[in-house]
């Protein structure tokens, strides 16, 4: 199926170079991985597949991520079997720079039956950053194979809503609990966003990821956007300041909303400058 001409959110023409695609669908899921470094393509991506109905989850291999491999001294460390799920063949399947999780694609359909062998290895839960209609039936299969279900959506046009500030704290508990498999569709993407979301808000998080999409300035710059969901309209100081601490911000001598944004100005220049080199 080629796809030359769609029509963005605006209706405005874009003409992008014929791609052939071949889609599978499961989950009524739009896979991420169109994203390019001169302009968002994720609106792009959303509409390409409506106008070429496709309207379910996809296959497309435009980039992926090699499988890190550690010491096993390294491997000692951990509270999970990595050198066991890493053999597992999922896409993108890699452990997170803070050493606490793995990330890689949806364990769905054919891949569901390896959430067993999540929990084998020491695996705890599993945060699913996919915007669907059904969360319910994720929720139900993790629960099936002793799995926590952290659902914390971001849809297709890599944005948060008052869900994700609402249970932004859940995300940020299940990453400092450790132990987890985080996912999009395909691992990538908004996998990235999310892990620099929390390096850039979660009060406990001390080391900086090392993102993985083709292009990880753009998903920093994605991170950033979506931070004034999570800042912004506040009924009164107090809503906020109790927000804020709910996340764990703490100081002696500021509140926790000024302890959080003087934090914040310095790691946003930690997330870019490490992403830039790495």
């Amino acid at each position: 199926m080629k796809i030359s001409c769609i029509n963005n959110y605006y209706n405005k023409p874009i003409n992008i170079k014929p791609k052939t695609a071949s889609f599978k669908g499961r989950d009524n899921d739009i896979r991420d991985e169109l994203w390019e470094d001169n302009y968002s393509m994720s609106m792009l991506r959303a509409h390409a597949l409506f106008e070429a109905g496709a309207h379910e989850c996809f296959n497309i291999k435009v980039h992926s991520i090699p499988t890190e491999n550690i010491s096993d001294e390294e491997a000692k460390k951990l509270d999970f079997d990595y050198n066991s799920l890493k053999k597992l063949p999922v896409n993108n399947l890699t452990i997170t720079t803070n050493r606490k999780g793995v990330r890689g694609s949806c364990l769905l359909e054919k891949n569901k039956k390896y959430l067993n062998d999540l929990k084998k290895a020491g695996i705890n839960q599993v945060i699913d950053l996919r915007e669907t209609n059904n969360p319910a039936a994720y929720s139900e299969l993790c629960k099936e194979n002793g799995l926590k279900y952290v659902y914390f959506p971001i849809n297709g046009n890599n944005e948060m809503t008052q869900y994700n500030k609402a249970h932004l704290a859940d995300l940020i508990k299940a990453i400092n609990d450790g132990n987890f498999y985080i996912a999009c569709a395909e691992g990538i993407n908004r996998t990235d966003i999310t892990l620099a979301l929390n390096y850039l808000v979660n009060p406990n998080e001390k080391i900086v990821p090392h993102l993985k999409s083709r292009s990880p300035l753009q998903a920093i710059k994605y991170a950033q956007k979506n931070m004034k969901i999570f800042t912004d309209n506040f009924e009164t100081p107090e809503e906020k300041e109790a927000y804020f601490e709910n996340l764990g911000w703490r100081a002696d001598d500021k509140s926790a909303f000024e302890a959080f944004n003087q934090e914040y100005k310095n790691r946003n220049i930690h997330l870019t400058s490490v992403n830039r080199k790495h």
